[in-house]
C-alpha cells in the first residue's frame, strides 16, 4: 500500500518546497530515512500538482497524492490512523536491505537514461575535465575509471559515472551536474542498488574501500587508495558478501548521516569476519574532495597514512570470536565421541578459514569442502597423536 500523501502533508513537511517547473515541485522526502540528508540540497521527491503524480529519486517510492484520488481509490486506500502512523515510522527508521534492484526498471526510464549515456563523450577537452580538474581529480585516472562526459543528462551537463554490477554489466549511471546548480547536484539513471562505481583496482586490491559518491572514490585513488562508490549509503547484501574476512575502509562523509551508516556497514561486515577502518578526515571538512579541493591531495595522502598506519592489524569480530571459543570448547567436550569430536573440528575448521563471499554466517557448515575438511583432518592427525586414536584412519 502506497503512503496517503497529500500537498498538505508534503508541505508541513517541507514548508519551502520551490516549483522547478509549470505544475512540478520538489520536495524532501519524508521516507527517506535518517540516513539520508534533508536539506535545500538534497529535495529528491518530485510532485506533479496537476496530475498528482510523486515519485522520490533516492528511495524509489512513487504514488498518486491523495487529493487526486477518485473515490473509488480512497475507498480501497483508507486513510487510517494505522496508516498515517506507517507513514511517520518510515520516516524515522533506517530503510531495510531491500535485495538488488529492489524492483525490474521501468522500459521508458531504462531506455531513457541508457539514450543520454549512449550519446555521452570521453572526458578529455571537455566542460566536466575542466570540473575534476579543479576538484583535484586526474583526468588520467578519470579516463581509466570510465568517467564521460554528457551536455544532457536530464537537461543538464554532467559528469558521468558507470556503474556496474557484479558481472560487469552496465546497469546505471550517475550525472554530477557541473553547472553550479545544486537543486539536485547529482541523477542517476537505472538501478543503483544493482551495482557500483569502482577506480581501477579497487575490488582487487588487499582491502576494500568503500565511499559514497564516485567523486570522493577517485580522490581516495588519486591518493592511491582505490576506492568503490555505492552511490548512496544503504547496505548493499551482494557488497557485505564480497566483503567476508577482508579489511574494509568505510570512507563514508564526515556527518551525522555519515555515521550512522559507518555504524550499520560495521555491525553487518563484523558478521561476516571484516575488519573495519572508519576513514573520516578530521580537517573541518565533510568528504575526502573536500579535502582534496581545498588543500590538495597531498593532504589527502598524510590523512589516510595517519589513520591506516594506526589500524588494527587483525580481525576483530565478535561474532567471528564467539564461534571459535565455541568451537574448541566443543573439541574439548567431545572426549571420546568421535562423532561429536569430528563435528567440532569442522566447525573450527569452518570459523577459522572462511571461504570469501559465503552469503551468511548461518551457512557457514555448508561452505568447507570436503577437500578442506580431509586435509585439516589429516593435519591434524600428524601433529597430535593422541588425537589420532579417537579419528577414524580414513576421511
Amino acid at each position: 500500500m502506497e503512503p496517503p500523501f497529500s500537498i498538505a502533508d508534503l508541505e508541513q513537511n517541507d514548508p519551502h518546497a520551490p516549483a522547478i517547473a509549470a505544475g512540478d515541485r520538489r520536495f524532501l522526502c519524508p521516507l527517506c530515512g535518517p540516513l539520508h540528508k534533508q536539506d535545500s540540497s538534497h529535495r529528491s521527491l518530485s510532485a506533479n500538482v496537476n496530475t498528482g503524480a510523486w515519485f522520490c529519486h533516492r528511495c524509489g517510492e512513487k504514488g498518486k497524492l491523495r487529493d487526486f484520488w477518485t473515490e473509488r481509490e480512497a475507498q480501497a486506500r483508507p486513510t487510517s490512523r494505522r496508516n498515517r502512523a506507517r507513514v511517520g515510522l518510515q520516516r524515522m527508521a533506517v530503510r531495510p536491505n531491500d535485495p538488488e534492484p529492489p524492483r525490474p526498471p521501468d522500459p521508458a526510464k531504462e531506455a531513457a537514461w541508457r539514450d543520454a549515456a549512449s550519446r555521452s563523450t570521453l572526458i578529455e577537452g571537455t566542460p566536466a575535465a575542466e570540473y575534476l580538474t579543479r576538484r583535484a581529480i586526474p583526468i588520467d585516472l578519470a579516463k581509466a575509471a570510465r568517467v564521460r562526459y554528457c551536455a544532457d543528462w536530464y537537461g543538464r551537463p554532467a559528469a558521468l559515472f558507470a556503474i556496474y554490477d557484479p558481472a560487469g554489466a552496465l546497469v546505471a549511471a550517475q550525472g554530477r551536474y557541473i553547472d553550479g546548480k545544486t537543486n539536485p547536484k547529482t541523477r542517476t539513471g537505472g538501478p543503483v542498488k544493482a551495482g557500483a562505481f569502482a577506480t581501477p583496482g579497487a575490488w582487487e586490491a588487499a582491502g576494500l574501500t568503500i565511499a559514497e559518491a564516485p567523486i570522493d572514490a577517485l580522490t581516495l585513488a588519486a591518493a592511491g587508495c582505490p576506492a568503490i562508490a555505492i552511490c548512496g549509503k544503504d547496505l548493499r547484501k551482494w557488497i557485505t558478501q564480497k566483503c567476508a574476512r577482508r579489511r574494509v575502509y568505510l570512507a563514508f562523509d564526515a556527518d551525522e548521516a555519515g555515521e550512522l551508516a559507518a555504524a550499520e556497514w560495521t555491525a553487518e561486515l563484523q558478521r561476516f569476519g571484516a575488519t573495519i577502518t572508519r576513514l573520516c578526515p578530521q580537517a573541518g571538512v565533510k568528504d575526502w574532495n573536500e579535502l582534496a579541493t581545498r588543500d590538495g591531495i597531498e593532504a589527502v595522502k598524510a590523512a589516510l597514512r595517519q589513520i591506516v598506519d594506526t589500524a588494527p592489524s587483525a580481525v576483530h569480530s565478535p561474532w567471528l570470536a564467539t564461534q571459535r571459543l565455541a568451537a574448541v570448547h566443543a573439541i574439548v567436550a567431545a572426549g571420546g565421541n568421535t562423532q561429536a569430536l569430528t563435528a567440532a573440528i569442522v566447525a573450527l575448521v569452518d570459523v577459522c578459514d572462511l571461504p570469501h563471499g559465503y552469503t551468511d554466517p548461518a551457512d557457514v557448515f555448508a561452505d568447507v569442502a570436503l577437500e578442506t575438511l580431509a586435509a585439516a583432518l589429516g593435519e591434524l592427525r600428524r601433529m597430535t597423536p593422541d588425537l589420532q586414536k579417537l579419528l577414524p584412519m580414513s576421511d
